[in-house]
């Protein structure tokens, strides 16, 4: 299929709201959950490409040395970015019950991002216990987390090594006043 030949049951539309600033609440509300939904499948198309591209060598095509390289020259894309869009679809060809429940919004982009590097960083236990772990998140991305967080300490609770992002990010209390003063 030619890039003028996609069909119209395959098209991703893309809403249009003529002056958002004059929109009441009620329509910027609706425009807004329209917009990221097709955001989602614009994703999730995308990474379904770059994973294709990637896995035929696409890029020497081209002349470039890596995916990677195509992403920053062709597309304009930035390293850091490229890497990330080249793991994410590296890693859907691994687990492809992982990305179906992303591409049917079961679950979220950033609980999808978290799971595959869940997947990345144990790939043997994770492809073991992706069934369980896609049946218990998806509530949220913070549940998602917790859940993550509980299986990487039940399946190596000596091994855990978090990121120090992550280990920063969870550095905290909460402080609140009861009612009684």
């Amino acid at each position: 299929m030619g890039l003028g030949q996609v069909t119209k049951s395959k098209s991703i539309v893309i809403p249009r709201l003529e002056d958002p600033s004059s929109a009441s609440p009620d329509e910027r509300d609706e425009h807004l959950m329209l917009l990221e939904a097709a955001r989602h499948e614009i994703d999730v198309e995308f990474i379904k490409t770059l994973a294709a591209a990637d896995s035929a060598g696409d890029h020497h095509l081209s002349g470039h040395p890596s995916t990677v390289s195509y992403l920053k020259d062709r597309l304009g894309i930035a390293p850091h970015r490229a890497n990330h869009y080249l793991k994410l679809a590296r890693e859907t060809l691994s687990h492809p019950a992982t990305f179906s429940a992303w591409a049917h919004r079961q679950i979220s982009s950033d609980e999808a991002a978290l799971l595959f590097r869940a997947a990345v960083a144990d790939p043997d236990r994770y492809s073991k216990a992706e069934p369980v772990l896609l049946e218990l998140v998806g509530e949220s991305f913070e549940e998602t987390r917790r859940t993550l967080d509980y299986w990487r300490n039940r399946v190596d609770p000596e091994g855990v090594r978090l990121e120090l992002a992550d280990q920063l990010q969870r550095r905290h209390f909460e402080i609140s006043r009861r009612a009684n003063g």
